[in-house]
C-alpha cells in the first residue's frame, strides 16, 4: 500500500477514535506525562488530524507533520506520532522525523503494527543525524537549542529512572541548557552525523549559580585522533606543489616552442634549425622530468610526512593537466591543495 494511503487510513481511524471519545471515556490510558484530554481537546485534535490529512494530500508535508503533532499534544495517541514522523520524513526533515519515530516507539503499545517500520526508519535516519543524550537527574527542565526535550523526562525536577533523555539533531553545534532551583546551567555539544554525544549535568541542589564556563562535552565515539606535532608543517607541501605548478607551466611553454621550431625546420631544413630544435626538445624533456619529480615529492610529503591533524579542512590532490596551442597538446600532472 502506498505511503499516502497508509497515512490517510491512519488519520481517519485516529480521528474516528478521538471523535468517539467525546461521547464515551477512552479505554486507552493516556501516555505518561500527559494530563487526560478533555472532550474539547479531543474535538480540537480531530480538527488538527483533518488539517494534517488535507496538507499531506496537497504535498505540504511540513504543515501536515505540525498538525499531527498538535493533535497528539491535544489528545495523545501513538498514531498521531506515526503520522507526524512519516510526514517529516517525506518533508526531508531527518532530525524531526527521527525524534517522532523515537517517541512513537516509546509510547506505542508493544503490539503496535508499525513498530518494525518505525525501528527500521529510525535506524536509517540515525546514520544521517546526530544524537544528544542528556543526564540531569535534578533539573527542572532541559532545552536543546531553546526547544524543550519531549517526553517530560525532567518534569518535577527528576529524570525518569535516572535514564538519559535523548534528542536527535542535525549535525553541527548545539546548546543544551538545564534549569535547576539554584539557577540555569549551559553546555555546548558539537555532533557529527551518526554520532552520539553525552551531556551530563551534576546534581545542582547544593551548587551556586551556573558557571559561565561549562565543562567540555565528551563524545561517545572517538572523532579526532591525538595530535602528533612531529610531522612536517603543511606549508612544505604547498611549496612543492607551487614549484610543480611553475615547472609544469614552463614545460607547456617549452613544448609549444619546440613544436614551432620543428615546424620551421620542416618548412626550411637547415643545420642551424636542426640543432635549435634538438636543444629545445632536450630542454622540454628536462622540464617534464623536473615537473614529475616535484609532483611525486609533493604527494609523498602530503601522504607520509605532513601532520594534517593540526589544522582543519586540508588536502592535497594530484590531477592531470593538458594545454593545447597551435595543434599541440602537452599533458602532465600537477599537485594542488588547500592549507
Amino acid at each position: 500500500m502506498p505511503l499516502c494511503s497508509v497515512l490517510l487510513r491512519r488519520v481517519v481511524v485516529a480521528a474516528g477514535t478521538l471523535g468517539a471519545a467525546t461521547a464515551a471515556p477512552s479505554s486507552r490510558a493516556d501516555p505518561p506525562g500527559h494530563a487526560a484530554s478533555t472532550p474539547d481537546a479531543r474535538r480540537a485534535a480531530a480538527r488538527e488530524f483533518a488539517r494534517g490529512e488535507k496538507a499531506f494530500q496537497g504535498g505540504d508535508f511540513t504543515l501536515a507533520a505540525a498538525s499531527f503533532e498538535t493533535a497528539h499534544r491535544l489528545a495523545p495517541h501513538p498514531d498521531a506520532l506515526w503520522n507526524a514522523a512519516r510526514a517529516w520524513h517525506r518533508a526531508g526533515e531527518a532530525a524531526h522525523a527521527a525524534n517522532d519515530y523515537a517517541r512513537y516507539l516509546r509510547e506505542a503499545p508493544p503490539g503496535a503494527p508499525d513498530r518494525n517500520s518505525a525501528t527500521s526508519a529510525l535506524t536509517q535516519l540515525a546514520a544521517k543525524v546526530g544524537r544528544i543524550d542528556v543526564h540531569a537527574p535534578s533539573a527542572e527542565s532541559v532545552t536543546v537549542d531553546e526547544v524543550a526535550l519531549a517526553g517530560g523526562s525532567f518534569r518535577d525536577g527528576a529524570a525518569a529512572d535516572g535514564a538519559p533523555s535523548e534528542v536527535y539533531v542535525a549535525p553541527g553545534a548545539h546548546v543544551v541548557r538545564a534549569r535547576f532551583a539554584t539557577g540555569e546551567r549551559e553546555q555546548r555539544a558539537v555532533v557529527s552525523a551518526g554520532q552520539t554525544v553525552s551531556v551530563a549535568f551534576d546534581d545542582a541542589a547544593t551548587e551556586g549559580p551556573a558557571s559561565p564556563s561549562p565543562p567540555p562535552v565528551a563524545a561517545r565515539s572517538a572523532d579526532l585522533p591525538p595530535r602528533d606535532a612531529r610531522g612536517w608543517p603543511p606549508w612544505v607541501v604547498a611549496a612543492f606543489g607551487g614549484l610543480a605548478v611553475v615547472a609544469g607551466t614552463a614545460t607547456v611553454i617549452s613544448a609549444i616552442d619546440t613544436r614551432h621550431a620543428r615546424d620551421r625546420f620542416l618548412a626550411q631544413p637547415t643545420d642551424e634549425g636542426l640543432d635549435d630544435g634538438r636543444a629545445k626538445q632536450t630542454r622540454t624533456n628536462v622540464l617534464l622530468g623536473i615537473t614529475g619529480a616535484l609532483t611525486v615529492t609533493a604527494a609523498a610529503t602530503a601522504i607520509w610526512l605532513v601532520d594534517w591533524r593540526g589544522a582543519p579542512a586540508r588536502g592535497v590532490a594530484v590531477r592531470p593537466f593538458a594545454a593545447t596551442a597551435a595543434r599541440d597538446t602537452v599533458a602532465g600532472v600537477v599537485a594542488a591543495g588547500t592549507f
